[in-house]
C-alpha cells in the first residue's frame, strides 16, 4: 500500500511556494558546489589524498542528492530516463563508499586500529558492489538495493564513530573533527 498525500493549491499560494523551494535549493546546491570547488582547490594545494576522497565524497552525494530531487535529470542528464532511474541509488552507494574510504584515511585506521579499518574495507567494497548493482540493474532490484544501503550506512556510521572514539582516546587529535 502507498500513502500518496493529497494538498489541492490555488495557483497565487502554489506559485509563491514553488518560488521559496526553488531559492531554497538554490541555496542549499550553491553550498554544496562552494563545498566541494573549496575542498577541490585544497587538494590542489596540498595534495593530500584525504582531501581529494573527501572531494569525490561531496561530488556523488551531492549529485545523489541533486539526483534525488529531480534536478539531476532536469539540468544534467535530461535525455536519459535509463540513467534518471538508476542515478540516485548508485551514487548514494558510491558517496557511502568515498565516506568509507575518506574515514580510512582521515583516521589512519590502517595503521591506529587494523580491526576497525578492515570493516571500514567492507563497508567501501559492500557499497561498491550496491553502486556497480544499481547502475546495471543486475542481481538486485531498486527496493533491495536501498534497503541494503539503509544496512551499510547505519553499519558505516557506526564503525566510523567507533574508529573515531578509538583513536582519539590514542591522542590522534584529528579525529576530534
Amino acid at each position: 500500500m502507498l500513502t500518496v498525500p493529497l494538498l489541492l493549491w490555488r495557483e497565487t499560494p502554489f506559485a509563491a511556494n514553488e518560488r521559496i523551494s526553488q531559492l531554497l535549493l538554490g541555496l542549499f546546491y550553491g553550498l554544496v558546489a562552494a563545498l566541494f570547488l573549496y575542498n577541490f582547490f585544497v587538494y590542489l594545494s596540498l595534495r593530500d589524498p584525504v582531501y581529494l576522497a573527501y572531494v569525490a565524497y561531496i561530488a556523488a552525494f551531492g549529485l545523489a542528492l541533486f539526483s534525488n530531487d529531480g534536478l539531476a535529470y532536469e539540468f544534467l542528464w535530461p535525455a536519459s530516463t535509463w540513467w534518471a532511474n538508476h542515478a540516485a541509488a548508485t551514487l548514494l552507494s558510491s558517496g557511502l563508499m568515498l565516506g568509507a574510504i575518506f574515514a580510512r584515511l582521515f583516521l589512519d585506521t590502517r595503521r591506529l586500529a587494523p580491526p576497525l579499518d578492515c570493516l571500514l574495507l567492507v563497508v567501501a567494497v559492500f557499497s561498491g558492489a550496491l553502486a556497480i548493482f544499481a547502475a546495471t540493474g543486475w542481481l538486485l532490484n531498486y527496493g533491495e538495493i536501498l534497503q541494503s544501503l539503509s544496512f551499510a550506512g547505519a553499519a558505516g556510521a557506526l564503525v566510523t564513530l567507533w574508529a573515531a572514539i578509538k583513536v582519539w582516546a590514542q591522542g590522534y587529535r584529528p579525529a576530534r573533527f
